[in-house]
């Protein structure tokens, strides 16, 4: 068990030192919100804040993986697309 983590949050990789992971929550929450925890301390802090450029019918983002030095990160993203149809004069 690491400590400072949360139930429900899964590691998106290590830090370049080894010290400390990348962890989030894969839900349908957005923006997501990455944390670097601190393995031996459980200090947590804010890394970033993932919001797809398109948010139009997002579910979540998961399979998430953050390079060790933070420079560049990449996910799965569900989206769920519907069309409306209106239909006038049925009788």
């Amino acid at each position: 068990m690491v400590p400072g983590l949360e139930p429900g949050e899964q590691p998106a990789g290590w830090s370049a030192d080894g010290r400390s992971l990348y962890v989030y929550r894969p839900d349908t929450e957005t923006p997501t919100k990455v944390y670097l925890v601190d393995v031996a301390t459980g200090q947590r802090k804010l890394w970033k804040e993932i919001m797809p450029a398109d948010p139009a019918g997002t579910y979540g983002i998961s399979g998430l993986v953050v390079t060790p030095d933070g420079k560049s990160y990449a996910y799965d993203l569900w989206r769920i697309l519907s069309d409306l149809y209106i239909v006038e004069g049925l009788r």
